[in-house]
C-alpha cells in the first residue's frame, strides 16, 4: 500500500469536509479499524444511533471511499478513517495476519469463529455453498428480523439512504442466489424486502427522495423475475394469499399488484377474485363511498389485467361491467371494449356515462373524443353535433390543451362541421383564454387580437402571448 499522508488527505477532500473528519479523528469516533491488502475498513460514529461503515482503497496515488452516511463518498467519515490510518497505524487490525492464524487453529476454534461471524450477520450464510449443485435453504426468519431492525428506526430525511444502503446489502445476498439460480431462495428474500419497505412508510419514512420506493420497485422487479424461472404452481399457491394481501393494503405507488402476474393462473385466480372481492365488500360496509370507489376501481382493474394475462377475455368482459354506477365505471367498461375493437359499444357506454356523477367527468370527456375519432369514420352519423359542441366547451372551460384541442378538430371535421363549431366557440364558449389560444393555435392571430380587445377579462398571461406573437409577425400597431 502506497504512503498516506495528512497533506495528501487535505489535496483530496473539500476544506470544510477535512477538517469535519479531522475533528471526528481526534474525539476518538474511528472505532474498529481494520487493514486488508489495499482496503481500510471501519466504523465511524456520526449521527446515527449506529455507525456509519466506511472504506478507503488506496491503490496506485489513488484514493477512493465508500461510506453508509447519506453522503456516500469522500466524506468527513472517510477523512476521519485515513487520519487514523496516517497517525496510529498499530490500531488497524491487520486481516492478512488473522488469515495466515488460521493455518495454526483447530477445526473448532474456526468453526467458532465462523458461528460469531454468523451471529453478527445471520444472512451472510446464503452467500455462500459447498458445492454447484447445493440448493441451501435461507434462514428467512434471520433475514426478516434484520430487515425489520433496519426500518424501525426514525427514517427522517437524512437517515433513510443508510437503511435503504442497509437493505441493498441484503439485497445483494438475493441476486447472489438468482446467479446462482436459487429462485425460490431469492424470491423469499425479496418479498421481506418489499414487506420491510412497506413497514417503513407504514411508520413514516421520509421518502421525498424517493430511493427507498425506487428500491421497492426494484424489489418487485426482480421479485417477477424469480416467478418466471419458477415453475413449481404449489410454491406459487402458497405465496398467493401473502401477495394478495400486500397488494391490496400497500398504497405508496411500490407496484406490488404487479407480483400478482406471475403467480395467478386459470386454476386459482377464481381464489384470488374471491378473496379480492370479499375485501372489496368489507370496504364497501364500513368505508367513505369515495374510498370504496377508489379501491374498487384499483381491484377491478387488477383482475381484469390478470384475467387478460392468462388469456380469459370472457372473464375480463364480466369484471369489466362491475357495478356501472360511476363515469369511472363506465370509462373501464369503454376501454375494455376498445382492446376489443368494439367502438360503437365503447361510444354508447360513453355516452351513457356522461349523464352520471362521480368519477373523473375529464376523462370521459377525452375517451369521448378518441372514440368519435373512430366510429365517425364507420357511422359518422351517431356523433350528435350538439352534444359534442357540450363535451367540447366543457373538456376546454378549465384550460387549453392543443392535442385536445386537435382531436375535438378531428371530429368535427369528420363530421363536416368544422367551421360550425370554430363559430360557436368564438361565440358561446365560457372559457374567453381558451377561446384566444385555440384562434392562435389555428394561426389565427388577428381573430385572437380581435377577441382580446372585445373581451374585458382575457388572463395578462394570454395579452402576453398574443403580443409577443404579434410583434415577432410584424404587427406592432395590433
Amino acid at each position: 500500500m502506497m504512503k498516506v499522508t495528512q497533506d495528501m488527505i487535505k489535496d483530496r477532500f473539500s476544506e470544510r469536509t477535512f477538517y469535519r473528519g479531522l475533528d471526528y479523528y481526534e474525539n476518538g469516533y474511528v472505532i474498529e479499524p481494520v487493514i486488508l491488502d489495499n482496503t481500510l475498513y471501519a466504523r465511524v460514529i456520526g449521527s446515527m444511533e449506529t455507525p456509519y461503515e466506511v472504506k478507503a482503497f488506496i491503490d496506485n496515488n489513488e484514493i477512493d471511499t465508500r461510506c453508509t452516511c447519506p453522503v456516500g463518498y469522500k466524506c468527513k467519515h472517510a477523512v476521519a478513517l485515513l487520519l487514523n490510518w496516517v497517525h496510529e497505524p498499530s490500531s488497524f487490525t491487520d486481516s492478512n495476519k488473522f488469515i495466515t492464524s488460521l493455518n495454526s487453529m483447530s477445526k473448532h476454534e474456526i468453526i467458532n469463529i465462523v458461528k460469531q461471524i454468523i451471529n453478527h450477520n445471520p444472512a451472510i450464510v446464503c452467500e455462500y455453498s459447498i458445492n454447484a449443485d447445493e440448493r441451501p435453504q435461507i434462514n428467512i426468519d434471520a433475514i426478516s428480523n434484520k430487515i425489520d431492525w433496519i426500518v424501525c428506526e426514525d427514517l427522517d430525511y437524512y437517515h433513510i439512504w443508510d437503511a435503504v444502503h442497509k437493505l441493498e446489502e441484503i439485497k445483494d445476498i438475493a441476486d447472489g442466489l438468482m446467479d446462482k439460480e436459487l429462485y425460490e431462495n431469492a424470491a423469499e428474500i425479496h418479498l421481506e424486502l418489499i414487506k420491510g419497505c412497506i413497514t417503513a412508510f407504514d411508520q413514516g419514512a421520509d421518502d421525498s427522495g424517493g430511493s427507498m420506493g425506487e428500491f421497492a420497485i426494484q424489489c418487485v422487479c426482480d421479485f417477477n423475475q424469480c416467478m418466471k424461472q419458477i415453475n413449481d404452481q404449489a410454491y406459487k399457491d402458497i405465496l398467493l394469499k401473502t401477495i394478495l394481501d400486500i397488494a391490496n393494503n400497500e398504497d405508496y405507488g411500490l407496484d406490488s399488484w404487479d407480483m400478482l402476474f406471475g403467480i395467478v393462473n386459470k386454476d386459482n385466480i377464481p381464489h384470488a377474485e374471491e378473496y379480492l372481492l370479499e375485501k372489496l365488500n368489507a370496504e364497501k360496509k364500513y368505508a367513505s363511498e369515495s374510498h370504496y370507489q377508489y379501491k374498487k376501481n384499483n381491484i377491478i382493474q387488477i383482475l381484469i389485467g390478470l384475467y387478460a394475462h392468462i388469456g380469459m377475455p370472457q372473464e375480463k368482459m364480466r369484471l369489466a361491467q362491475f357495478e356501472l354506477v360511476t363515469r369511472d365505471d363506465h370509462i373501464r367498461l369503454a376501454n375494455v371494449l376498445i382492446g376489443e375493437e368494439r367502438y360503437g359499444d365503447a361510444f354508447d357506454i360513453i355516452k351513457k356515462g356522461m349523464a352520471l356523477s362521480g368519477g373523473s367527468f375529464n376523462n370521459l370527456q377525452k375517451l369521448y373524443f378518441s372514440i368519435a375519432s373512430i366510429v365517425i369514420d364507420q357511422k359518422a352519423d351517431i356523433v350528435d353535433f350538439s352534444t359534442s359542441i357540450d363535451v367540447a366547451f366543457d373538456l376546454m372551460s378549465r384550460y387549453f390543451y392543443e392535442d385536445d384541442y386537435e382531436k375535438i378538430k378531428e371530429v368535427f371535421s369528420g363530421i363536416g362541421k368544422l367551421e360550425d363549431f370554430k363559430a360557436a366557440m368564438l361565440i358561446n364558449m365560457p372559457n374567453r383564454d381558451a377561446v384566444v389560444s385555440a384562434m392562435l393555435h389555428d394561426g389565427d392571430l388577428q381573430t385572437a387580437i380581435d377577441v382580446i380587445l372585445k373581451e374585458p377579462k382575457i388572463s395578462s398571461r394570454i395579452i402576453i402571448e398574443v403580443s409577443k406573437t404579434a410583434v415577432d409577425n410584424g404587427m406592432e400597431v395590433e
